[in-house]
């Protein structure tokens, strides 16, 4: 009996462990620009070009921090506002970019499950664009080592700690990893159209379409070494195979392209790149 007993509570522990958990952001509300309209006033920059990270504990300070994009004054300088002040530091491009993707995936998987809100704690709002999303006070979940992150680059740039700002690359990345497996698999699944040119003499050639949110922030400079690994790849699934074009689009629709030139029977081509993809 004392068994099931201990059995019935640790269940009810985890179960309860499971709601508390904040693994998506909330978006911001109607409700809450009217409620934080004094905050947002002094706290969101309208002119900042990139990523905003606002703060607001019941009892310590407020802060900001502001993560540049490509087309800020200074690209390589994050800034934090607390206490009527400005602290600058520059950090590594790359960095900074990661940075602005993880809020972007964070903001794009941002839904309204229910309200978590309190009287007391930190209400934390990130902001890109024209999109925003908020938590407050989480416990456990992605939110929370959202926040971590966050708040640990904020206190980088108070400090003036470049170095450690970056080296946080395969932290961003980790995070955004988990977020992105947030998005709708149907986001993700790959689209393959085929064009009939060619003739006796000439190899089919197979376009291959797919979305993903991995092809953000992408430089040209880069689309060579991906063109290569894909080939490589291509190889070892087909014989023959020649990636003859490799595209990327832009930010605002992140599709990779691929054409690739072979002599195995299409339908066989398409399932192998299908399973690579998926």
């Amino acid at each position: 009996m004392k068994k099931q007993i201990t059995l019935v509570i640790c269940l009810l522990i985890m179960c309860a462990q499971a709601v508390l958990a904040q693994n998506r952001l909330k978006p911001v509300s109607r409700f809450d620009y009217e409620s934080w309209n004094g905050f947002f006033e002094v706290y969101y920059d309208k002119k900042w070009k990139g990523t905003q990270y606002l703060v607001c504990p019941s009892f310590d300070a407020q802060y900001a921090l502001r993560i540049p994009n490509s087309n800020n004054a200074n690209p390589k300088q994050l800034l934090v506002f607390k206490d009527g002040k400005n602290y600058t530091v520059d950090a590594d491009e790359v960095v900074i970019a990661k940075l602005c993707y993880l809020v972007e995936d964070a903001i794009n998987t941002s839904m309204f499950p229910f309200d978590r809100m309190g009287n007391d704690g930190v209400n934390y709002f990130f902001m890109k664009s024209d999109k925003s999303a908020t938590c407050w006070s989480p416990d456990t979940g992605n939110c929370k080592v959202l926040v971590n992150l966050f708040d640990y680059v904020c206190k980088c740039v108070i400090k003036k700690k470049s170095d450690d700002l970056n080296k946080l690359e395969p932290r961003i990345d980790s995070l955004r990893s988990v977020f992105r497996k947030l998005y709708p698999a149907e986001l993700f699944e790959p689209i393959f159209e085929s064009s009939n040119i060619g003739s006796s003499y000439m190899t089919p050639i197979l376009d291959v379409f797919f979305t993903s949110h991995d092809m953000s922030g992408i430089q040209e400079l880069q689309v060579q070494k991906y063109a290569s690994i894909i080939q490589e790849v291509s190889v070892r699934l087909c014989k023959n195979t020649l990636v003859s074009h490799c595209h990327f689009g832009s930010l605002s629709f992140p599709d990779l392209r691929i054409i690739v030139d072979c002599d195995e029977p299409e339908e066989m081509v398409k399932k192998k790149l299908f399973d690579l993809v998926k």
